[in-house]
């Protein structure tokens, strides 16, 4: 039923440890591409800022100051842990704080770091033994990005969504410049058509592509957001692209599953975050598994390990910023969630993963 392929011995093997950077350890203070100094919290106990602006938009432009380099200084701690793989959510330039609205792929985020910065951190990590996987959200670009340019951020491109601009084809305006197809109807977030052939190769085909580039600067592998909305053929020739260079990386994906799917799925409760540690909100970090969704519990995390109860929600993870509904996608033909995608088995259910504060 599936085609025979090779995942890279390292893959699924050991613990992975999932770091959202933003949030993990800070070595140096840092400010936004423009030069703007955007909101730090002082104190890692802050509650993070998730109320609808005056316009009703949750901006997520608030941050706790975490960057690579902080990173790389607590690798010694996570290879005590037992850590062999991390996975990063996305660090290219953004907008906000969680950096699913790509601004610019080929930039690490200037509150991050720099290129240097993240191919440093892969060296360090690969002399411990640790493998490092980006997170490739391919499915859509952010509003304000160097793509869409929505407000204007980037005046080298010209004024905003001007029909001239190089990128405008990668996206289904209905009515321009208003209307577009955009994630989940998330207009922050327009979707890409991803069977446009100069968004494939500027992401994936190129010899110096976005997945080629990043790579050859050390990644070992790419976590795929929103994988079971991408073209298989998109996939498929992502996965050649992995292949090529040097054969042993991998692609593993999250998949929101198609209405069908999302129909069956329990909200999560509103919980509050354990005393002492109020900084979470979509996140929130139980003190027990009661007042969860049935099919919902904590896992065990090791002792001292972030959160002070040493419980965290493990499939809370996969609903941070899932929404329910989806007007842009047909049902899953195959409900069993087995459905191969470019000869790849779908597997149920996460593998062991850590994720807490460093």
């Amino acid at each position: 039923m599936y085609e025979d392929t090779v995942t890279p011995d390292w893959f699924g093997r050991g613990v992975s440890y999932q770091i959202f950077p933003t949030a993990s350890a800070a070595a140096a203070s840092r400010t936004r591409r423009d030069g703007g100094r955007p909101k730090v919290h002082e104190s890692w106990a802050d509650t993070p800022d998730f109320l609808p602006d005056e316009q009703g938009e949750v901006r997520c432009r608030d941050f706790f100051g975490g960057d690579l380099p902080g990173i790389i200084g607590k690798l010694d701690y996570l290879q005590e842990l037992g850590v062999t793989t991390l996975y990063l959510t996305p660090i290219f330039e953004s907008a906000s704080n969680h950096r699913y609205n790509t601004a610019d792929y080929r930039a690490i985020d200037p509150m991050l770091g720099t290129e240097e910065d993240f191919c440093a951190l892969c060296s360090h990590a690969h002399r411990r033994g640790m493998r490092v996987v980006l997170d490739g959200v391919f499915n859509h670009t952010g509003s304000v990005s160097r793509y869409f340019n929505a407000d204007g951020s980037y005046p080298d491109l010209g004024q905003p969504n001007p029909r001239s601009l190089l990128y405008y084809n990668w996206y289904r305006f209905t009515r321009w410049p208003e209307e577009y197809d955009a994630w989940w109807g998330i207009k922050t977030l327009p979707a890409v058509e991803e069977t446009q052939a100069s968004y494939r190769e500027f992401i994936i085909q190129g010899e110096d592509s976005v997945v080629r580039h990043w790579l050859r600067c050390g990644a070992d592998g790419w976590r795929l957001d929103v994988a079971d909305e991408l073209p298989d053929s998109f996939i498929a020739q992502l996965r050649g692209a992995l292949e090529e260079e040097k054969g042993r990386r991998c692609a593993f994906g999250r998949g929101v599953g198609g209405r069908h799917q999302q129909d069956r799925l329990r909200p999560a409760p509103p919980l509050s975050p354990g005393p002492g540690d109020p900084r979470t909100h979509e996140l929130p970090l139980p003190q027990g598994s009661h007042g969860l969704a049935a099919g919902r519990r904590c896992r065990r995390l090791p002792r001292q390990h972030g959160n002070p109860s040493g419980e965290l929600s493990g499939p809370r993870l996969l609903q941070c910023h899932e929404l329910s509904g989806h007007s842009r996608y047909a049902p899953d033909p195959d409900p069993s969630g087995r459905r191969s995608h470019a000869g790849e088995a779908r597997r149920n259910g996460p593998s062991p993963a850590y994720l807490g504060r460093i």
